[in-house]
């Protein structure tokens, strides 16, 4: 798998509130960019095995996303394919203080066997996988009152 992106973000809510932005379909589709509807189709939101359809902006893709690892308010590890290729989303949250909370980011792609790997040519990557939506997600916080700060 290759690493797409890397980052960090201070948000000014608690470990449990950016967890149920994270994990609860209606808040997503509030502030994820690149997706429209998110409906949860199996499973507890947030938990290992459960499964998202997600409805992409992007050429109206769905895709179905899977909780591949999770510890509530700490680690999410979600996986999902578009096309030929995979991607895997690691979050991470630590807190600073009773308000704040660090979100870690790791994304990976993994591009199947085909002709885009034989030609070498990189596929577009979906707006929900880029870090423009950790600041989607601050600006969704803040709009209830809490400024962010991104860290890099």
């Amino acid at each position: 798998m290759q690493i797409l992106f890397d980052t960090k973000i201070q948000l000014n809510a608690d470990p449990e509130k950016i967890w149920e932005l994270l994990t609860s379909p209606a808040e997503r589709a509030k502030w994820q960019d690149g997706v429209e509807q998110v409906k949860l189709i199996s499973g507890d939101e947030g938990y290992r095995g459960a499964q998202s359809e997600l409805s992409l902006t992007e050429g109206k893709h769905k895709v179905i996303e899977q909780v591949q690892r999770s510890c509530p308010q700490e680690r999410l590890q979600l996986q999902f394919k578009l096309g030929d290729c995979s991607y895997q989303q690691i979050i991470h949250l630590s807190k600073v203080d009773v308000e704040r909370t660090q979100l870690t980011y790791h994304c990976k792609q993994k591009l199947d066997s085909g002709w885009r790997r034989v030609l070498n040519i990189s596929p577009s990557v979906p707006a929900c996988v880029k870090p423009a939506m950790l600041d989607s997600l601050a600006q969704h916080v803040s709009n209830a009152g809490q400024p962010s700060e991104t860290i890099i």
